[in-house]
């Protein structure tokens, strides 16, 4: 299961990446961005756990059926941080209500994750599985050993 967090961290990433350069372009290039990106990630999952052409479909699908959802929630949690950046003065209750706003659309940003996250495992076969916990454990040493040496924990 800690595997497919890395692989979906990947799916994340891309999508979020995707939903910043769309926000970047103009409306009529957008579902060509979309596209792009969401192909770029069933690539790398591809390349990586070789799918077959069925799981490679099913990602396709999953992926295409939860961008509009991942692109909106990344266009609120940017407008509640520019919303923050913007203030010109300092006032706690206005602080608090976007920090509230921001808090929420980060915790339904997580659930759109988890969601993702655990449609894809569905699609993968043991091996695969087994794969994706492999590379999660490598990246979970390395990261470990970067944090204790920032900030000596761990």
């Amino acid at each position: 299961m800690k595997t497919i967090q890395v692989v979906m961290a990947g799916v994340v990433a891309a999508t979020l990446m995707m939903s910043a350069l769309a926000m970047a372009q103009q409306d009529d290039s957008r579902g060509w961005i979309e596209k792009r990106v969401t192909k770029r990630a069933v690539e790398r999952i591809e390349g990586r756990l070789n799918l077959t052409a069925d799981q490679r479909e099913q990602v396709r699908t999953i992926l295409r059926a939860e961008e509009p959802k991942m692109l909106e929630l990344a266009a609120s949690a940017r407008q509640e941080r520019e919303e923050m950046s913007a203030m010109s003065s300092f006032d706690a209750d206005e602080v608090r209500e976007i920090a509230a706003k921001y808090a929420a659309t980060n915790g339904d940003i997580l659930v759109e994750r988890t969601k993702v996250r655990l449609e894809l495992r569905a699609v993968l076969n043991d091996a695969q599985r087994k794969q994706i916990e492999a590379m999660r454990a490598r990246r979970g040493g390395q990261a470990g050993e970067r944090l204790k040496e920032l900030i000596g924990v761990m």
